[in-house]
């Protein structure tokens, strides 16, 4: 797919909240535009690069508000006595967890905060920005959908792209009450009220011989591409071995799929006085504060 003006598809979309039914939730999404910091400047839009589709043309860049229903009222408690109680919770609202994107100026990529654990996935927000699309006519195919591809070193993606086998998968998981994974949906029994680390290791054992391993070892590959895709944002580990054979050009021993994704840790104003929560605005320009620091690398990813 070719690179959109994301700049100007966000701004059509324009400030009105827009609700869509994906993956069993709503999810309600309001484009928030941000004024140009000085910081800035030289880098939306970026200098020297070429070919730039995104235009910034009116001292603004947009980003979006993901908001979910969260599947719980949160607690609060009295400081220094164990004391707790339910939040509060107004009229007319609900709790709600908030996942912040920002679209680079080059590449189709984007940026994403999580306000909690539990916050909406990239992936339903690229299910949610396909049924908008469509609906405005923009899509350049009818039937064309937007996925979401996490941003880790091209050549561990290309060799699990290429692999049609694996020896052995290990993933694992913080799960907690609100946690909406397919790791969490294995665990469909107990209800837990604190948070548990899910860790599960899958390897074809070689015991009725060589056919049948690999068989299971291409099933095993099957099993990873249904679950996750190319989506490992909710893991804290995500391994796998290859089933290599001669003249296979994938690399040996256990490949960490996690270990190049860019992640950042930023620092987050918050609101002062009884809410203790960060605006829009400010999560979405930590955004593209990072982008600004790390820019020459994720231009290589253009």
């Amino acid at each position: 797919m070719s690179e959109q003006d994301w700049h100007a598809i966000l701004r059509k979309m324009g400030t009105t909240a827009i609700t869509h039914h994906i993956l069993k939730k709503e999810l309600t999404c309001s484009v928030v535009a941000l004024d140009i910091e000085s910081d800035w400047t030289g880098l939306l839009p970026p200098e020297g690069v070429e070919n730039l589709v995104q235009e910034v043309d009116d001292n603004a860049t947009y980003g979006v508000v993901v908001a979910t229903d969260k599947d719980h009222v949160p607690s609060q408690g009295k400081r220094g006595t164990g004391e707790q109680k339910p939040v509060t919770i107004e009229d007319g609202f609900s709790p709600i967890d908030n996942l912040f994107v920002w679209f680079l100026p080059f590449g189709n990529i984007f940026g994403v905060l999580m306000e909690t654990q539990s916050a909406a996935r990239p992936q339903a927000f690229a299910s949610w920005l396909t049924r908008v699309m469509r609906d405005q006519g923009t899509l350049s195919q009818h039937n064309f959908e937007w996925g979401v591809v996490p941003v880790i070193d091209k050549g561990r993606r290309q060799a699990l792209a290429r692999a049609k086998q694996l020896k052995s998968v290990f993933v694992a998981e913080t799960i907690t009450p609100a946690s909406q994974s397919p790791l969490r949906d294995l665990m469909a029994g107990p209800v837990f009220e604190g948070k548990y680390k899910l860790e599960i290791k899958l390897r074809p054992i070689k015991e009725k011989g060589q056919k049948f391993f690999e068989e299971d070892a291409k099933e095993l590959r099957d099993w990873l591409d249904d679950t996750f895709g190319l989506d490992y944002t909710s893991l804290d580990a995500a391994q796998v071995q290859f089933n290599r054979h001669p003249g296979d050009d994938l690399p040996a021993g256990v490949v960490n799929l996690l270990d190049h994704k860019l992640t950042r840790k930023r620092t987050i104003l918050m609101r002062q006085g009884s809410f203790q929560s960060f605006s829009a605005v400010s999560a979405l320009s930590e955004i593209v504060k990072t982008y600004t620091i790390e820019f020459d690398e994720l231009l290589k990813l253009r």
